[in-house]
């Protein structure tokens, strides 16, 4: 079935002009010209578009790791895929619900997990963990009906994903943390500070998710699940830009206590460190910052492309985000064939 070049601007959040130009330029597969109409096959795939990264900001020390995860990027398209729509996401789902559970003591194991996310009851096991699984995938779900809807980033969107953790509801209230910071802000402060200051910026995307990341797991804005909430919304960060969902394995939590133990051993060596909130001269925080958390997450992207997760998207989001069909194809994902 083919489309207008219309439609299909819609569906990638391109103008029409962007699109027609890159029929003319021959990157779109199998497009054709029939009485001066371009038409698209409904099933074509949104080539790379460099030109929104051209002047992305980033550090010198990260240009390697950057360039790479954008040449897998590449690739990925380029290539047939060998994973079934199901398969993809079925694999995604249970990867990251695994994972991300494991952060805290827990007795599910990865086959267990696999009959969770597949919507069976695991006997022996603690209600809670299995609820816990339930709304990590109801929260993934609606992290990729945010990113239909071409929704920004913002302390509301956070505040949501905290909540289905915690209830499987966006509409449940969220706990912060108590207490100020050496500026005097309370937690919902710092959030809206965080959020204002990703919103819109000339960051590299794999760049900033990485900052959001460490940014958010120092402030710590929420009593709990602060690691998790962290995680969904570098994905969204990620998936709006056109990056493939990642899953991030111990190494992201690894990478944090890494960063914990460098700042104190610089703090200790330093004496001219403040120590207040656990400051740091700007050339030592930002290096650190970008380099551990921007490096797993550009490792993440190159992880997920060699499983084919950057089709999810479009397979998701082929309508522009209508929340029925956001639903019923995620829901195929479960529970489709292989």
């Amino acid at each position: 079935m083919r489309i207008s070049v219309d439609e299909m601007a819609r569906r990638w959040h391109l103008s029409v002009r962007r699109v027609r130009k890159l029929c003319q330029e021959g990157k779109i597969f199998s497009a054709q010209k029939v009485d001066g109409v371009w038409t698209i096959p409904e099933t074509a795939d949104r080539p790379i578009d460099g030109r929104s990264y051209r002047y992305r900001r980033v550090p010198e020390t990260l240009k390697d790791v950057v360039r790479h995860a954008d040449a897998a990027l590449r690739d990925a398209y380029g290539r047939r895929s060998q994973f079934s729509p199901s398969n993809r996401m079925r694999f995604f789902l249970q990867g990251s619900a695994f994972h991300l559970h494991k952060l805290a003591p827990s007795s599910l194991t990865f086959a267990n997990v696999q009959e969770i996310v597949a919507g069976k009851a695991v006997g022996g096991k603690e209600l809670e963990d299995q609820l816990a699984v339930l709304w990590h995938v109801a929260a993934i779900k609606h992290v990729f009906e945010a990113v239909g809807q071409c929704r920004r980033l913002s302390v509301r969107f956070v505040e949501e994903l905290r909540s289905i953790l915690s209830c499987g509801s966006p509409d449940g209230r969220v706990r912060y943390r108590k207490g100020l910071d050496a500026k005097g802000r309370n937690a919902r402060d710092r959030l809206t500070e965080l959020t204002t200051r990703l919103t819109g910026s000339v960051m590299h995307p794999i760049v900033q998710a990485g900052t959001f990341l460490i940014d958010f797991l120092l402030a710590k804005p929420f009593e709990e699940e602060n690691e998790r909430t962290a995680y969904l919304v570098a994905n969204f960060l990620l998936m709006k830009n056109g990056y493939p969902p990642i899953v991030i394995y111990r190494a992201l939590f690894n990478a944090a206590n890494a960063y914990h133990r460098e700042r104190r051993r610089m703090i200790k060596k330093d004496k001219t460190v403040s120590r207040i909130g656990l400051r740091m001269p700007p050339r030592y925080f930002l290096s650190l910052r970008a380099g551990f958390f921007t490096a797993v997450v550009a490792r993440a992207v190159r992880w997920s492309c060699k499983k084919d997760l950057h089709l999810i998207q479009e397979w998701l989001i082929r309508s522009h985000a209508r929340s029925n069909e956001i639903h019923a194809g995620f829901d195929e994902g479960l529970i489709g064939g292989s």
